[in-house]
Protein backbone atom coordinates (compact mmCIF):
# COMPACT_ATOMS: atom_id res chain seq x y z
CA UNK A 1 0.00 0.00 0.00
CA UNK A 2 2.98 2.60 1.12
CA UNK A 3 4.64 1.55 -2.89
CA UNK A 4 4.75 5.50 -4.33
CA UNK A 5 3.25 4.43 -7.16
CA UNK A 6 -0.04 3.15 -5.30
CA UNK A 7 -0.01 6.04 -3.65
CA UNK A 8 -0.42 7.79 -6.63
CA UNK A 9 -3.16 6.14 -8.00
CA UNK A 10 -5.32 6.97 -4.28
CA UNK A 11 -4.70 10.43 -5.23
CA UNK A 12 -5.91 10.46 -8.78
CA UNK A 13 -8.65 8.17 -7.36
CA UNK A 14 -9.79 11.06 -4.56
CA UNK A 15 -8.90 14.03 -7.12
CA UNK A 16 -11.03 12.39 -9.43
CA UNK A 17 -14.06 11.29 -6.92
CA UNK A 18 -13.62 15.13 -5.86
CA UNK A 19 -14.44 16.40 -9.30
CA UNK A 20 -17.35 14.29 -10.00
CA UNK A 21 -18.66 15.12 -6.44
CA UNK A 22 -18.28 11.45 -5.62
CA UNK A 23 -17.04 10.02 -2.10
CA UNK A 24 -13.88 7.64 -2.15
CA UNK A 25 -13.36 6.02 1.03
CA UNK A 26 -10.15 3.73 2.19
CA UNK A 27 -11.61 1.46 5.12
CA UNK A 28 -9.35 -1.10 6.43
CA UNK A 29 -5.87 -1.42 9.04
CA UNK A 30 -4.51 1.23 7.08
CA UNK A 31 -7.11 3.32 7.54
CA UNK A 32 -6.91 2.90 11.48
CA UNK A 33 -3.37 3.89 11.44
CA UNK A 34 -2.49 6.86 12.45
CA UNK A 35 0.49 7.79 10.20
CA UNK A 36 -1.32 6.45 7.11
CA UNK A 37 -4.86 8.20 7.65
CA UNK A 38 -2.87 11.41 8.08
CA UNK A 39 -1.40 10.49 4.26
CA UNK A 40 -4.32 9.67 2.82
CA UNK A 41 -5.90 12.40 4.29
CA UNK A 42 -3.08 14.33 2.42
CA UNK A 43 -3.71 12.49 -0.44
CA UNK A 44 -7.20 13.78 -0.79
CA UNK A 45 -9.10 11.11 0.86
CA UNK A 46 -12.20 12.78 3.11
CA UNK A 47 -13.60 9.00 4.17
CA UNK A 48 -12.08 6.91 6.06
CA UNK A 49 -13.32 3.38 7.47
CA UNK A 50 -12.05 1.70 10.26
CA UNK A 51 -12.31 -0.05 13.83
CA UNK A 52 -13.96 1.85 16.38
CA UNK A 53 -11.40 0.47 18.50
CA UNK A 54 -8.97 2.48 16.11
CA UNK A 55 -11.15 5.45 15.33
CA UNK A 56 -10.63 7.33 18.32
CA UNK A 57 -6.86 6.94 18.20
CA UNK A 58 -6.55 8.11 14.77
CA UNK A 59 -9.18 11.22 15.61
CA UNK A 60 -6.84 12.21 18.02
CA UNK A 61 -4.20 12.25 16.10
CA UNK A 62 -5.29 13.99 13.32
CA UNK A 63 -6.40 16.64 15.22
CA UNK A 64 -3.24 17.73 15.90
CA UNK A 65 -1.78 18.00 12.38
CA UNK A 66 -2.99 20.58 9.69
CA UNK A 67 -4.23 19.62 6.09
CA UNK A 68 -1.41 21.63 5.06
CA UNK A 69 1.03 19.56 6.69
CA UNK A 70 -0.51 16.69 5.88
CA UNK A 71 -0.55 17.82 1.96
CA UNK A 72 3.24 17.88 2.14
CA UNK A 73 3.61 15.08 4.05
CA UNK A 74 1.35 13.45 0.83
CA UNK A 75 4.01 14.71 -1.65
CA UNK A 76 7.10 13.83 0.00
CA UNK A 77 6.03 10.58 0.06
CA UNK A 78 5.25 10.61 -3.57
CA UNK A 79 8.51 11.37 -4.21
CA UNK A 80 10.03 8.87 -2.44
CA UNK A 81 11.73 5.68 -4.01
CA UNK A 82 10.22 2.84 -2.37
CA UNK A 83 7.52 1.51 0.26
CA UNK A 84 10.54 1.20 2.63
CA UNK A 85 11.63 5.03 2.02
CA UNK A 86 7.71 6.36 2.52
CA UNK A 87 7.58 4.05 5.90
CA UNK A 88 11.13 5.85 6.98
CA UNK A 89 9.09 9.24 6.26
CA UNK A 90 5.76 8.35 8.03
CA UNK A 91 7.88 7.23 11.26
CA UNK A 92 9.87 10.69 11.14
CA UNK A 93 6.78 12.85 10.25
CA UNK A 94 4.14 11.10 12.29
CA UNK A 95 5.48 8.96 14.47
Amino acid sequence: MLNPSVLRAIGHIAAEAQKRGKPACVCGEAAGDPAIAALLVGLGLRELSMSPVRAAKVRYALRDIRQEDMAALAQSALACESAEAVQSLLREAVG
